[in-house]
Parts: structure tokens; sequence; C-alpha cells
């Protein structure tokens, strides 16, 4: 199978076409710059071990240009936690490009945030304060932050994270959540993941799980794992669609 993996972060696989546009990817590709600023306390033990786990093929593009490759190159097009960082206007003219570089008969796989699953938590969560429970607080807490603290951050969460001479040199060369296309645009569920996978010309579209697919020897490749076999991104909703 010849396969592509957008948006893919740091979560690559060798045995596919991995496409992304992050510092991350940039840096892959040069690890004699990873080295130097390494050497000066400027790339965290983190980021390196990160760096060093990624695919160095990687093909740096910004997918706002479109996708770079001929129609109906690939067997599979998969990409996680992609689609919510576009606009909602934008999402079904990517959903298309997918569709058109997508073999007839091959697969798209998309993982996005799972609005069904926040909204219920969130539910439940007021329904136990509402009852008296104060210990449901941290589960309120977690799921309003979840909902919508990537919409509304000022600064990038793996910036924030460092110490504060690395955070000041990450800001100054990536930029807040707007450059570093951090932010979500929309959330989906099921219901509207499967409709924008319909209306870009997909069929056969279905409900999977993390460690279920149609694509052949799908946990093999580890994309929505963790080591040890666990949910790399918990509370995902997992669709794919055909092309016809």
């Amino acid at each position: 199978m010849i396969c592509v993996n957008l948006g893919c972060g740091t979560k690559t696989n060798f045995e596919w076409n991995n496409v992304d546009f992050t510092p991350y990817a940039r840096i892959r590709q040069k690890m004699w710059l990873a080295k130097i600023l390494r050497k000066c306390g400027l790339l965290s033990e983190l980021r390196w071990e990160r760096l060093n786990h990624m695919d160095q093929a990687i093909i740096c593009w910004n997918l706002k240009r479109g996708i770079p490759f001929p129609d109906k190159t690939f067997d599979v097009v998969y990409h996680s936690h992609l689609l919510e960082h576009l606009p909602k206007s934008d999402a079904l003219v990517f959903l298309t490009e997918c569709h058109r570089i997508c073999k007839t008969g091959g697969i798209i796989r998309v993982v996005v945030p799972d609005l069904e699953h926040m909204a219920r938590t969130y539910l439940e969560a007021v329904s136990r304060l509402d009852s008296g429970d104060e210990s449901a607080w941290c589960n309120y807490d977690d799921v309003v932050y979840g909902m919508f603290d990537q919409m509304v951050r000022q600064q990038a969460i793996g910036t924030n994270a460092q110490k504060r001479m690395l955070a000041r040199f990450e800001a100054m060369i990536r930029g807040g959540p707007e450059r570093t296309g951090e932010r979500h645009r929309w959330a989906y569920d099921r219901f509207s993941l499967a409709r924008g996978l319909s209306n870009a010309g997909f069929a056969n579209i279905a409900v999977r799980s993390f460690d279920k697919s149609a694509i052949q020897s799908w946990n093999r490749y580890g994309l929505d794992q963790k080591h040890d076999g666990s949910e790399y991104k918990p509370n995902s909703c997992y669709i794919e669609g055909v092309r016809p």
C-alpha cells in the first residue's frame, strides 16, 4: 500500500509518506541545527527525543496550499487531529483534496476530538454537581478546559511548558497559537464528520475505534496508539470512508 499521513506532527511511521509544516518537521531535516540548539540549551530533552523518533524523510509542506500529490496517488489517506484546526469553511475543500489524491477503492481515515464525548462528559459533570457531588468539580473543569482552551489560548502549550529562557526563545521563533496553527477552529462528532466525508465524495462511511480499521494491518503502524498499545489521543472520533 501507498499511504500518506497528513499533518502528522511528531507521530510518523517510516513506511508512510508523512507531511507536516511544524518547526519539528523543518528541524528534523536539519539535525545538525537541532544538535546546536540542544547544546545551547534551547532545545529541551523531550523535544530532542521526539525529533529522533520522527521520519527523517518527512515532507515539509503547508497544507493550506493544497495537498502536493497527483490525483489517485494513495491507497490510504490519514489525518489525525488536523481537521479541527481548519476554519469550517475550509474543511470541505480539504476533504475534497483528500478525495482527489485517494485511489479508487482507497480508504480515508480521519480522527478528530469527539464533540459528542465532550458534551456527554460535560452534562454528566453538571448533573453530578447539581446533585451536590462536589467531587465532580475536577471532571467539570477538565472537560470545560478540553472544550475551549485550544480555541482561546494565547500561548502555545508546548512553549508554555518550557523553562523561561526556552519559552522566550520558542515564542520568538514560533510565534503564538495563531501563527503555529495550534488553535481549534471547529468541533466535530460522528455525524458532522461523516456528512463532511460524504459531501467530499466518499462512501461506505463507518465509525471505527483507535485499534479497529478497514486498513490492512492497521495496528502495526501504531499511529493511533501509544507504545503500550493504548489509545494515543483519548476521547477521539474515528471515521473511515472509501473512494468509490
